[in-house]
């Protein structure tokens, strides 16, 4: 499943194309861009982070050999789709791992590739690859891919990296499992891509399965893998079953309800952006549009002030709920002691259903905001004059 909302594109980075600089390298990695100085330097950065926050998470010191991370820009057409063009991708591949270490990045050559919402996803998916080959060299591909995926949607938390409170590609295995064959996860024995809705699937249940041996497993998961990557669940029956039991009790709504709670402000934002990932989905998934309504609607008003959720929320109800949001509703939102972050979206809301919003209210409002907010409000823009 594609990952990235449409709504993440409202506030992207930019750079002044320039001749290529060297390769250049940090702890654990050597970085081979074609970009110039200035904007190899802002990679060298977010590759330096994510190498040492996977390293982390799996328990283990930066990669030693260090890993090879190649850069390969791609000329984005005109014509390509605003999802295509935070997401580029060769032959529908984003990145690539190889057992020696070797990473390859696919980036759009426009904005020096920084254009991108993918790209700590992507990187980390591939270091989770390289650091799984290197502990566990013969690790089955279920577990690869499933881990991989695990590990591309974790969240930046005080601590560290955690795993995502409510991944949406966990609703859509859910989904799936009642009419999918499992059967095939076992004998996967390459990365290919098959047919896509077969691949999407495939990769959904292996990560959904991932996700039940690592619950298991509790905070000593990385010991326990190459325990793991002997397993045979082919022969095991019972851990099939326990599996589909676990995935069949999954609760997506109260997983995201219980991830906006945290205590951790990277949590609660991570869980609350699913909200709008879980809506798009559902416009695509037939099976998925049962898990959005009443109670996420009424967890996203419930939410909504909150800075660290702000932008979740509000993506959700403006962008996915406006045509069944409740005038009162609206009321509420637009109350002159709601929070100003409140108030806006009851305008963009409003907005939605005709109603024009006044310039010089959207300024003082925004004036009021906090800079949490202030920093993404952008994804209202399109319904909001006069918004910063």
């Amino acid at each position: 499943m594609r990952r990235t909302t449409v709504v993440a594109a409202l506030a992207l980075l930019g750079c002044q194309s320039a001749p290529p600089a060297d390769a250049v390298s940090g702890p654990g990695f050597v970085l081979d861009s074609p970009f110039d100085d200035a904007t190899t330097a802002r990679w060298r950065d977010v590759v330096a982070q994510d190498v040492a926050a996977v390293s982390a998470l799996f328990g283990a010191g930066v990669p030693d050999p260090p890993v090879t991370v190649v850069l390969d820009a791609v000329d984005v057409p005109e014509s390509a789709s605003l999802p295509e063009r935070l997401d580029p991708r060769i032959d529908g591949i984003g990145g690539q791992a190889t057992a020696d270490g070797r990473i390859r990045l696919v980036v759009a050559r426009e904005h020096g590739g920084l254009f991108s919402t993918s790209i700590d996803a992507k990187l980390r998916h591939e270091l989770a690859h390289v650091l799984l080959h290197r502990r566990c060299p013969t690790a089955p591909m279920w577990l690869h891919e499933g881990l991989a995926h695990e590990v591309d949607d974790t969240v930046t938390t005080r601590s560290g990296l955690a795993f995502h409170p409510a991944p949406v590609r966990l609703a859509f295995a859910r989904a799936l499992a009642a009419t999918t064959d499992a059967a095939s996860l076992w004998t996967w024995e390459t990365s290919r891509r098959a047919e896509l809705e077969e691949e999407s699937a495939r990769r959904a249940l292996a990560a959904s399965f991932v996700r039940f041996l690592l619950e298991r497993e509790g905070a000593r998961w990385p010991d326990a893998l190459p325990r793991l990557a002997a397993m045979t669940p082919a022969s095991d029956p019972s851990i099939v079953g326990a599996w589909r039991t676990w995935l069949d009790g999954v609760d997506i709504a109260a997983l995201i309800a219980r991830g906006t709670a945290d205590e951790d402000a990277g949590i609660r934002g991570a869980a609350a952006n699913a909200l709008p990932q879980l809506a798009e989905a559902a416009r695509a998934v037939p099976a998925l549009r049962a898990s959005v309504g009443t109670a996420t609607d009424a967890l996203a008003f419930r939410i909504v002030s909150d800075p660290a959720c702000w932008s979740g929320a509000a993506s959700y109800l403006v962008w996915f709920r406006a045509d069944v949001i409740s005038h009162a509703d609206i009321i509420d939102l637009r109350a002159e002691d709601a929070p100003a972050a409140s108030q806006l979206v009851g305008l963009a809301l409003a907005a939605r259903r005709g109603s024009a919003a006044d310039p010089a209210l959207v300024r003082s409002l925004c004036a009021e905001l906090p800079e949490e907010v202030r920093r993404r409000v952008a994804v209202l823009r399109p319904f909001l004059p006069g918004l910063e």
